[in-house]
């Protein structure tokens, strides 16, 4: 169901959460419209949301206690797809993710356009909350390397395939741990554009047969 750019208030959310028929809808997309974490609220804690399995939230004012909501509801607890870009998210949001009791099954989450600081992306490496991620898309948080460094040593992101990291703060510091971790093998699609990467860090991807697995890099 696509209800995206309609000025949607936190008003009409909640109407749309008393609707009955929404239990048949597995995909939800409620890109840029015009409600905050009280309308998320509503609509999460609705009884015919349960079935949804993808959750677009883009470019709304939702904020951490958006995500705090949407991570202690049980209504959730089949969702696997996850958009967050541009929502106002921090690190305290992404708290709030790795300890929700219900949000097990995400498989695709994008936190991209978010201030996210190191110590998310520490959660987001560690919490088992997040083993079964196969896509994960944080760019222009800014990511420099020593969040390249916390995100590489996961011990939970053992299924990621598609990461996208474009629009940050990496350099060929970062490149270079990102070349000699045990993530990389693992990967198919990898977006490092428009960071702080230089023709010589260019000549060291196309040498480095540690990259030589990507079905798809952009750089």
């Amino acid at each position: 169901l696509n209800l995206n750019a309609l000025r949607l208030s936190n008003k009409d959310v909640k109407a749309l959460s008393l609707y009955e028929k929404m239990d048949g809808i597995l995909s939800l997309s409620l890109r840029d419209n015009s409600f905050d974490h009280q309308g998320l609220g509503d609509l999460v804690a609705s009884p015919f949301v349960k079935n949804l399995k993808s959750l677009n939230l883009m470019d709304n004012s939702i904020g951490d206690k958006g995500v705090f909501l949407l991570s202690e509801s049980s209504s959730m607890a089949k969702l696997e797809k996850l958009n967050l870009e541009k929502t106002g998210v921090t690190s305290t949001g992404i708290l709030a993710l790795s300890q929700s009791a219900h949000l097990k099954n995400l498989q695709k989450l994008n936190l991209s356009g978010n201030g996210i600081d190191r110590k998310g992306f520490l959660l987001l490496a560690q919490s088992e909350n997040f083993k079964n991620l196969k896509v994960l898309r944080i760019s222009g948080i800014p990511m420099g390397d020593e969040e390249v460094q916390s995100l590489v040593n996961s011990s939970s992101l053992k299924q990621l395939e598609e990461l996208e990291v474009a629009g940050n703060s990496i350099s060929g510091k970062g490149l270079s741990i990102l070349a000699n971790s045990s993530i990389l093998p693992q990967l198919k699609k990898l977006d490092l554009r428009r960071n702080r990467l230089n023709d010589s860090d260019q000549i060291f991807l196309a040498d480095s047969p540690n990259f030589r697995n990507l079905e798809q890099l952009k750089f």
